[in-house]
């Protein structure tokens, strides 16, 4: 019996540290990876929603934008507020049209608009009375310039309700680690200002 225990011996302590040794080199490395992996993926994520947001709040401002005016009914109601929370930044806007459907009144959906940057989320209120609601996150700042048919720009906001043309710009965070920054800027002829 004792000559069989001998004839089957295992790996010798040596033997089983070098394994050990080694495997914790090959699992260290493709843990390293895996990580590596999952950060850039996490990196290219937040790029991508920043580029999206980005896309889908140019779209949305721009539409609101090319409303502001609209007034068939020639009630006097439609106008373009460039400072409705009155910081002197014009940073946020208002528009009130009717056109949604044009039938005398502004309070029907997307008749009466109001855009501002709250914290780091641009926030929109569709209607009158109606709660702000959260559009894009995150938004570093939201800026409107004003321009008359000239193309001048007007710096004097009891002007900027007769612009012609807007200009804004929405910067976003595309990378929190490094700082960078995606802007995005668009111009906005105001077809229903006199």
């Amino acid at each position: 019996m004792i000559a069989r225990l001998r004839s089957f011996s295992g790996f010798t302590l040596t033997e089983v540290m070098i394994a050990m040794v080694l495997l914790t080199i090959v699992m260290g490395s493709l843990f390293s990876l895996i990580i590596r992996a999952q950060r850039d993926y996490v990196r290219q994520r937040e790029a991508v929603r920043a580029h999206e947001g980005l896309r889908m709040a140019e779209g949305a401002i721009a539409s609101v934008l090319r409303s502001a005016g609209a007034d068939p009914y020639q009630r006097g109601e439609a106008r373009l507020d460039p400072d409705p929370l009155g910081n002197d930044a014009f940073d946020n806007l208002r528009v009130v049209s009717d056109f949604n459907p044009a039938d005398g009144d502004t309070e029907d959906l997307y008749e009466d608009v109001e855009i501002w940057v709250d914290a780091d989320t641009l926030k929109v209120r569709w209607q009158a009375d109606e709660v702000g609601r959260p559009m894009v996150y995150p938004v570093e700042s939201l800026r409107f310039w004003y321009y008359d048919v000239n193309g001048t720009e007007l710096t004097d906001e009891a002007l900027m309700s007769g612009a012609a043309r807007v200009r804004f710009r929405i910067v976003t965070p595309k990378d929190p680690r490094t700082g960078a920054t995606e802007r995005r800027e668009a111009w906005v002829y105001l077809r229903n200002q006199t």
